[in-house]
């Protein structure tokens, strides 16, 4: 997945506004003095993501960047709603002895899939891989997210499990991380993991019964539980100003 895009920064008051993490690869430091501020990014990027879970065709689509930052309160992104929970970070001023622990319950809109070819990010119609497959229906999924950082490695557990749609699976995202400086106002973020999914989810998606097989150009196949996956994805910002600044990720 490629995301481009040009945000605007400004702080505001942090008692009624919701708030987003911090990018999982990339810990920024927070100022004592500053830990009632509110940062809000806004912005227009463009995604490339592949049609359905497990396409090889992608396409490219317009995308709104709302991010809502603070260190203490909610965090809210298109990804979802969550709230560090519990958080701990060292005095260590070296970069090589830091030490954070975050672990933050999360709500997130669980993963969908429409025979047609309709989804939030595709409207490619009468798709012929999609053709004869049962849908997947949008749901809601819960869960936490668990962060370690240890000096300059960052890693980062991503658990959910839907509790209302169409899958009802569980799904655990796993990668390893670093930040790269290079200079006070370029960054560049480095990620690599995978993601393991339950047999509800992996039947959910990739599974073909006897029906579907009639239907689909594809013959009957069982998924069971195991990795889906595997990425490695880079993150570069530039601060233009303090309030103003770009970022390209992969």
């Amino acid at each position: 997945m490629t995301l481009l895009a040009l945000f605007m920064a400004f702080s505001t008051s942090a008692e009624d506004v919701p708030t987003d993490p911090l990018p999982l690869h990339v810990e920024a430091p927070q100022p004592e003095d500053i830990d009632d501020l509110t940062t809000v990014r806004l912005g227009v990027g463009m995604l490339v993501t592949p049609d359905f879970e497990g396409s090889k065709d992608y396409g490219i689509y317009p995308l709104p960047i709302i991010q809502v930052n603070n260190w203490h309160k909610f965090n809210l992104s298109f990804r979802g709603l969550s709230y560090p929970l519990l958080n701990f970070e060292n005095d260590a001023t070296s970069e090589f002895r830091k030490v954070q622990f975050r672990l933050s319950p999360a709500i997130s809109p669980s993963s969908s899939r429409n025979s047609d070819g309709n989804a939030i990010f595709s409207s490619r119609k009468d798709n012929k891989y999609l053709r004869g497959l049962s849908d997947v229906d949008r749901g809601l999924d819960v869960g936490a997210d668990v962060f370690l950082r240890t000096g300059p490695i960052a890693t980062q557990l991503v658990l959910r499990q839907e509790v209302a749609g169409g899958h009802d699976g569980f799904t655990a995202r796993v990668s390893v991380g670093t930040q790269i400086p290079f200079s006070p106002k370029t960054r560049l973020g480095v990620e690599i993991g995978s993601t393991w999914a339950d047999s509800d989810y992996m039947d959910a998606f990739f599974s073909v019964d006897r029906y579907e097989a009639w239907r689909s150009i594809y013959r009957p196949y069982d998924a069971s539980a195991g990795f889906k996956d595997a990425f490695v994805g880079m993150r570069l910002d530039y601060d233009i100003t303090e309030r103003v600044g770009i970022f390209s990720a992969m």
